[in-house]
């Protein structure tokens, strides 16, 4: 039944990966971002910093550009009634990608080859490539017990996949639960390698891009400051630290999949928004610039629509969120500026005025958004908005999972170490912004301490702080209240799924706040083997911390057993009930119970489920108690009265459990049996 790790398959589904995603996603991003251009958004930088962009930029968006590529090409052909079978996919991508690369040599076949120096110096590469390949090692130990896909919000997801692999068409989506964007990937590489779906297929492709996300982390912390160690240091607090805390492996091993690929688009479209920051800061200091601004920013903005909407065709959620990000970054950075910096103020004002209409008066620009507005319109609309989710998230947050997360819950969120790092980064960017903003104030303007911190960055990395800035107003401060306080702001929203967003923003003050850390202990410790030992413990003290859940979960024991147990038990019940039958399984006890209607596709909501009793008590419950007395007390009238009701006639259920009722039961007789799944007839 299982066939979890085959190389040549493996091999094959490699090689699809890039011909459907990689290689499509890298001829657009040149597309859509010139070399020329990329080029000269570097220059705003650091020589070695900007040559690390021009030579890495193209590969870190590739991945996210070939995914959204794919969805947009799956919906085309689905829309002009296509069937999404292997050679019509195979056609499809090979048309995408002989377009691509035509277009690509026309544009840049007079462009000059420059030669670029190394990425890193030495000491450099080796810190980066250590750390790399320890995140890699921690989440394949991490991930080897588990390898079988079995993790119920998987098994929710990988049903569309299977659905739109076996009818090579897209279902009727009738939930806003999932959406299209999770899904088409899977199906696709299924389709085109011929790997199933009841693989490590998927486990594969959200690995790939959550380390993704960790190397997005990692050029963000680097537009930001344009200091190659603060990057390491996000690349260490995201790549080793980051890999068993939500939303990293256990994101990945429990298959929620909107936010593995809505965490890596918010990254880069964060990247892309510091990108613009900067050269916009550099683009006020001077009467003339190297550049135009229609010639730069109507790509770097063109990039950034198409990313988005690529959010918005994968996960609701991230997108909701990040539009709130959004809007409150922008309206910082039109307003922070301007009150610390009041005599430029007009002309900054002129400068975004001239951005502005060079913008929308740009072809790359009108044309990206053009395609981005009748695509909805005239291809696919997600099924969320047909249900007007919006309504249903503006709300009073008075549900349970929406009272907000304790302050002390923070450390068990983030880790304890980063959270002490990140409160040092964010105590150290909030008092030179204090300093910096409240010259009325005698005792701010007279402390030694802040006069020390202003003057040693006031020269030459105003702009550090400005950039952090806009982190700490745009991005971290909006997601602490949507956390910790959401009685504060009518948006029902779940504190406990948004505070997974924060912890991006969080390992940006980590970094900053370790590295500020060091600073001071190399100032204070002469030797620098003595420093050497010094920062190696409190690393390894950082990675013990950050290692925690990893190694409070793992065990070499063989999990595969109970899954493929369940693969049996779902077999039998595909194959020896009527599709009409009324089934009801517990969810409650059976472990990765939604890869039961996996096997028996007979519909996303076809089966009744048992869940747990909290769910049933909260004051927005709409669960059917039916589900809840047919399994707890089957004898009971209520239980009676609901199995009529119904026409219940299977129960699934765990062995051990509540499953000694129904054997007393003369009404129920046991059809299938093994250590981990019993099924009843009625």
């Amino acid at each position: 039944m299982l066939d979890i790790l085959n190389f040549k398959d493996y091999s094959v589904l490699v090689l699809f990966f890039t011909y459907a995603v990689l290689l499509p996603g890298y001829l657009l991003t040149r597309l859509i971002f010139p070399p020329e251009q990329l080029g000269e958004l570097a220059s705003f930088y650091s020589k070695q910093t900007g040559n690390i962009i021009q030579r890495y930029f193209y590969y870190i968006f590739a991945p996210a550009l070939g995914l959204i590529l794919l969805d947009a090409a799956v919906l085309f052909l689905d829309r002009m009634k296509v069937d999404l079978g292997f050679w019509q996919l195979f056609l499809a991508f090979l048309a995408i990608n002989a377009g691509l690369f035509a277009i690509d040599g026309l544009k840049n076949r007079r462009e000059k080859k420059e030669t670029q120096e190394t990425l890193l110096n030495r000491r450099f590469f080796w810190f980066f490539a250590a750390i790399w390949v320890a995140s890699v090692a921690i989440r394949a130990v991490f991930y080897l017990p588990d390898v079988v896909p079995q993790d119920t919000d998987l098994g929710h997801h990988m049903y569309f996949s299977e659905w739109i692999f076996q009818q090579e068409r897209l279902p009727e989506y009738d939930t806003s639960e999932v959406v299209v964007g999770e899904h088409l990937v899977f199906a696709v590489l299924s389709k085109l390698s011929g790997v199933s779906i009841l693989s490590a297929l998927a486990l594969l492709i959200l690995a790939f891009y959550n380390l993704l996300s960790v190397v997005a982390l990692y050029f963000i912390s680097l537009a930001l400051s344009s200091n190659q160690k603060i990057a390491l240091l996000a690349l260490f607090f995201s790549g080793i630290y980051f890999a068993v805390d939500p939303p990293g492996a256990r994101y990945i091993k429990g298959g929620v999949v909107g936010n593995t690929f809505g965490n890596l688009f918010i990254a880069l479209i964060f990247l892309l928004v510091f990108m613009f920051f900067r050269w916009f800061f550099h683009y006020c200091k001077k009467s003339e610039v190297r550049t135009h601004p229609r010639k730069l920013v109507a790509p770097l903005f063109s990039l950034f629509l198409v990313i988005f909407a690529g959010l918005f065709y994968t996960h609701h959620l991230s997108t909701f969120l990040l539009l709130i990000m959004l809007i409150l970054v922008f309206a910082f950075f039109l307003a922070l500026p301007f009150a610390l910096k009041r005599k430029e103020a007009k002309a900054n004002l002129r400068k975004i005025g001239l951005i502005l209409k060079n913008l929308f008066l740009a072809p790359r620009f009108l044309f990206t958004l053009a395609i981005i507005v009748l695509f909805p319109l005239f291809i696919y609309l997600p099924y969320y908005l047909k249900e007007q989710a919006v309504e249903t998230v503006i709300g009073t947050p008075v549900k349970d999972t929406r009272i907000g997360i304790q302050l002390d819950e923070a450390p068990g969120k983030f880790g304890l170490a980063r959270t002490v790092f990140a409160l040092v980064g964010l105590g150290y960017v909030i008092l030179y912004l204090l300093y910096a903003a409240s010259k009325r104030f005698t005792f701010v303007r007279q402390s030694a301490f802040l006069r020390r911190l202003r003057e040693s960055y006031q020269k030459r990395n105003s702009l550090f702080f400005l950039m952090y800035f806009l982190v700490f107003f745009g991005w971290f401060l909006p997601l602490s209240i949507l956390s910790f306080f959401p009685q504060w702001v009518k948006i029902d929203l779940p504190s406990r799924r948004v505070i997974n967003y924060q912890i991006y923003p969080v390992i940006a003050f980590s970094a900053l706040g370790a590295y500020l850390a060091f600073r001071l202990l190399a100032n204070r410790i002469k030797s620098r083997k003595m420093f050497a030992a010094v920062a190696g413990l409190v690393l390894a003290g950082v990675l013990w911390d950050g290692t925690s859940d990893f190694r409070a979960v793992y065990s070499g024991k063989n999990k595969f057993e109970d899954a493929v147990a369940l693969f049996h038990a779902s077999g039998y019940l595909a194959g020896n009930t009527p599709r009409d039958a009324v089934i009801i399984k517990d969810h409650r006890s059976i472990a990765g119970d939604s890869w039961i209607k996996f096997f028996v596709m007979r519909g996303y909501d076809y089966f009744l489920s048992r869940t747990y009793d909290y769910k049933y008590g909260s004051v927005d419950s709409k669960l059917d108690i039916c589900t809840k007395e047919t399994v707890d007390l089957p004898a009971s009238d209520p239980a009676t009265d609901c199995f009529g009701q119904k026409g219940i006639n299977y129960v699934v259920l765990k062995p051990q459990g509540d499953d000694f009722l129904f054997w007393k039961e003369k009404d129920f007789k046991s059809i299938y049996f093994n250590d981990y799944i019993v099924i009843f007839k009625r």
